[in-house]
């Protein structure tokens, strides 16, 4: 297009990209709100009084007023009585959402490949010590069997476990999937 005069503008938008645009469904928006609560809770004021603690975490900015809606109460009631929650409450060490990013050898994961280095990046979402011992803990909110769970994260958590057993160079005592779906605590 040509400009005839100087004062003449072209309006244009620029569109986001689709997977950036397209809206997420309500599983998922459930799933971020009660990752997000669980990263940033005080425990100790959220089994007190759970409203207030939500509250708390909205007037800090820690949630946002679009995931009250989705913060499932009851669940999250229901956590507070769990036996994960109670390794939580009882551990001399707990880190929450921790990054982490560690090269290992791919014999410790994948049997069938020649031995090289791999990195592997991610983010636990909680790891305890308690007795000197490290656990580490998945939440899930998947609305799934535990076979299902099992079948579908197992494989992600040896993974995270091998790399953070490199980082704290100790082992794992074991490892918990969370699922708040079905308010229970799974082993791996």
């Amino acid at each position: 297009m040509k400009i005839k005069n100087k004062k003449q503008k072209e309006k244009f938008t620029l569109k986001l990209p689709s997977f950036l645009t397209k809206e997420k469904d309500i599983s998922t928006l459930k799933g971020i709100a009660i990752h997000t609560f669980l990263q940033y809770v005080n425990f100790n004021n959220a089994e007190k009084n759970l409203n207030f603690e939500i509250n708390r975490l909205y007037e800090k900015g820690f949630i946002e007023k679009s995931q009250l809606k989705y913060l499932d109460k009851e669940k999250i009631k229901k956590f507070f009585n769990s036996y994960t929650y109670k390794l939580i409450k009882n551990a001399n060490y707990i880190k929450r959402e921790k990054k982490f990013l560690c090269e290992i050898d791919s014999k410790k994961i994948f049997k069938n490949i020649k031995n090289k280095k791999i990195l592997i990046q991610g983010i636990v979402d909680c790891i305890i010590k308690k007795d000197n011992k490290l656990i580490l803990i998945d939440y899930k909110t998947d609305e799934i069997s535990e076979k299902s769970l099992i079948s579908r994260y197992k494989f992600q958590l040896l993974i995270y476990r091998y790399a953070l057993e490199k980082i704290f160079e100790r082992p794992i005592e074991f490892t918990i999937i969370h699922s708040l779906f079905l308010n229970k605590s799974i082993f791996i």
